[in-house]
């Protein structure tokens, strides 16, 4: 690990742990490269543990990124959490692919094919995004990626029952807070685009030597949102054939 990684890493880590967001960034430990953001999210994982992945879909012609879901970020609906102890600040309804088998390095890449059976559960899931700088959005793409592309926490629901006879490109998906629906969708990316994903992010992984895993839990790009997150209230998300997606949001409560 390069002096620049460590004092970034460190930097970063200190800003997670203690809520105490980074105001402006050094210019020298500013990421370049694509290259040296991965180095510094594989320092985080390697430092706070690691439990699935969150991966967007292209747009405009762009690469994918991705980045791993670290720490003790992980709740399960429903649940009671404080977005201010999380630091979080928006939320994001998505769909989570949970792994039922390992994707282990191998000489053939993996292809959509090859991936699904991996497939344990989909769910829908909420990301909770919080950087750990004050300004998430004055900061570089790249220094973004090094932050693990802002997730502050993952929130999981339960297991939708035969995930692949529902067409999620045409998933109508709802987000309500205390009753009062605040935003919704139509659809999305399918199932085919799902698997394609789903295969690039294995063999990237593998590539990194952060090879997929049982019981990993992949986030798959916001179906709604980033949306403002609210300081109190219960949220959720509905979709037919999913079960709700229950977060309530409290101003004080300890976790």
């Amino acid at each position: 690990m390069s002096s620049k990684t460590s004092e970034l890493l460190n930097l970063l880590t200190d800003a997670r742990h203690d809520r105490a967001p980074i105001s402006q960034l050094p210019h020298d430990l500013v990421p370049d490269s694509i290259e040296k953001a991965y180095a510094v999210q594989d320092a985080v994982a390697e430092r706070e543990t690691s439990y699935g992945w969150k991966v967007g879909f292209p747009r405009n012609g762009d690469e994918r990124r991705c980045a791993p879901l670290v720490g003790q970020g992980l709740y399960t609906a429903p649940c009671v959490l404080s977005a201010a102890a999380l630091g979080a600040d928006s939320v994001e309804v998505e769909i989570a692919v949970v792994l039922g088998a390992d994707l282990p390095p191998r000489a053939k890449p993996y292809t959509s094919s090859t991936v699904e059976a991996s497939i344990g559960s989909l769910r829908l899931a909420y990301e909770l995004v919080g950087s750990r700088f004050v300004d998430r959005m004055s900061i570089t793409p790249l220094t973004a990626i090094a932050d693990c592309q802002s997730n502050a926490a993952t929130v999981l629901g339960a297991p939708v029952k035969q995930w692949q006879a529902i067409d999620i490109s045409r998933l109508a998906i709802g987000l309500m807070v205390d009753g009062d629906e605040i935003a919704a969708c139509k659809g999305g990316p399918s199932k085919a685009d799902l698997l394609e994903q789903l295969a690039w992010l294995a063999n990237h992984a593998a590539a990194r030597h952060r090879p997929l895993k049982e019981g990993d839990v992949i986030i798959t790009g916001a179906r709604i949102g980033p949306l403002p997150l609210p300081a109190k209230g219960l949220m959720k998300a509905v979709a037919n054939g999913y079960p709700t997606l229950e977060l309530t949001l409290t101003a004080d409560q300890p976790f």
